[in-house]
Formats: C-alpha cells, sequence, structure tokens
C-alpha cells in the first residue's frame, strides 16, 4: 500500500527533475492521447486531471480540443506555482488535495488521470465516484499500472504495490462505462547500472511505498543482485513499467 504522505514529499523533492526523467509518462500521455482524438468528441464543457503533476497532459489535450473549463488536482501542492507558469491562465481551479479524496463538486464530461490511480488505496471506489460525476457520453480517459510493473525491483525485494489486472478493471468499469479501449504494454527502460535504475525512480518520484533505510550492506547487495538477474548484455539493466489504458464513456 502506498504511503500518501511520503508520496507527496517525494513527488516534491522531484519537482525540478520530473520532467527530464519522465519518459515513460509522456510515452502515456503520447497513448492516451492518440485514444481521445479517435473518439467523437471534440469540444468539452468541463474537465478535471487528477494526479496533473506538472499539467503536461491536460496541456497537450488543450492543443487538440476545446475545453470551456479545466480543472487541476494534485496530491503535492508545489506544482500549483509550476501549472501556474506553464498553463498560463488556462485553467480554472487548482484542487491541492489526495485525487483518491477528489471533492467532485460538478459534473465533468472528460475526467482524464495518467499514471496516479495506482496509489489509490481503493480504486474501485474512485471509478465508481468518476462514473456518478461524468454526464452520459462523459470521456473517462485513464492510465494506471499494472502487476507487472517495476518487476525487476519487487523480485529483489518482494516489496510493491498491489496493482489491479486488467480483469479486475473491467469489471469495476463495465457497470457504468461502455469500454472502448483497456489495453495495456511492457514497456522497459534500461540503464547502465542498478544505481541508475535509483536515480530516475528518484527523480521521478515513484518511490512512495515504504520509509524503511538500507545499510551499506543491503544496498551493495541490492545493486549486485540487480545487475547479475537483469543485465541485457547491449542495452543495460532493465527495469519494467506496465502501463494499462482505459479509454470509456459513460452509458
Amino acid at each position: 500500500m502506498s504511503n500518501k504522505e511520503l508520496l507527496q514529499k517525494r513527488f516534491g523533492k522531484a519537482l525540478n527533475t520530473y520532467n527530464d526523467h519522465a519518459v515513460v509518462q509522456f510515452h502515456i500521455h503520447d497513448k492516451l492521447l492518440s485514444f481521445l482524438s479517435k473518439g467523437e468528441k471534440k469540444h468539452f464543457n468541463r474537465s478535471i486531471e487528477i494526479g496533473c503533476g506538472s499539467g503536461e497532459l491536460t496541456k497537450r489535450i488543450l492543443h487538440s480540443f476545446s475545453i470551456e473549463e479545466v480543472y487541476l488536482n494534485d496530491i503535492c501542492k508545489k506544482w500549483e506555482n509550476v501549472l501556474e507558469r506553464n498553463m498560463k491562465g488556462s485553467f480554472k481551479k487548482f484542487y491541492h488535495c489526495d485525487g483518491e479524496d477528489f471533492p467532485f463538486e460538478m459534473e465533468f464530461d472528460l475526467i482524464t488521470s495518467a499514471s496516479a490511480m495506482q496509489w489509490f488505496h481503493n480504486p474501485k471506489f474512485f471509478i465508481e465516484k468518476c462514473a456518478s460525476h461524468i454526464p452520459r457520453g462523459g470521456v473517462l480517459l485513464l492510465s494506471t499500472f499494472g502487476p507487472e510493473n517495476f518487476r525487476e525491483i519487487k523480485h529483489i525485494t518482494g516489496k510493491g504495490l498491489l496493482y489491479p489486472s486488467i480483469s479486475q478493471l473491467q469489471e469495476w468499469l463495465s457497470p457504468y462505462f461502455k469500454i472502448h479501449i483497456l489495453k495495456d504494454e511492457l514497456y522497459p527502460l534500461y540503464f547502465s547500472s542498478s544505481l541508475e535504475v535509483l536515480k530516475h525512480m528518484k527523480n521521478t518520484g515513484v518511490t512512495g511505498t515504504g520509509t524503511s533505510h538500507w545499510s551499506k550492506k543491503e544496498f551493495s547487495d541490492f545493486c549486485l543482485r540487480y545487475e547479475h538477474l537483469f543485465l541485457h548484455t547491449e542495452k543495460g539493466v532493465s527495469l519494467t513499467y506496465h502501463p494499462i489504458y482505459i479509454y470509456a464513456t459513460k452509458y
């Protein structure tokens, strides 16, 4: 289970390094945008991005779609100043809160969230809340991660988030939404060493599952095992992401 307080601190620390290292997150944005572009709706009355970070997904959506009112949310308040600079007044309000607890004070005909739902303690309930605040024909555009995410880390440490499967997500979505896309992919990154893997995770803030500290021996053992098990001769050592994509419309 994710530690929300720790998550907020680590994303805050990654504020200045996130965009330079979030290769997978931007790949996910590309995918989500391509799915949305295939739909019939080109105009939305009101949108919210849950767990917006630097707001890059919404910023890109605004290049291709018209949205009358844009709202943003993130657990890390420090992103608000970044958003004000990057978005240049194109959003109506920033909500600083845990996305899982977003108040949904109104309906949204576009709800987006990229790489945030895996941190939620009850993702099923979040989907149900979304469903109750999307009008008929409104769009739910999400990504999360599946059970193979960071499989290298989990193999060595035995620790990691409990990720939903595609079948679970389908079960949660199907009572409320027509599912147009529900698909996954494995997306490995390669690094010169296990230390570079850990730096990448730190620079993107994706280490919000625990507060334990390694001794020098534990750290050394981790690095040796990682490079022994996951070294791909020419490419380097791998770190596997397992994104799952959702594009659905409300019944």
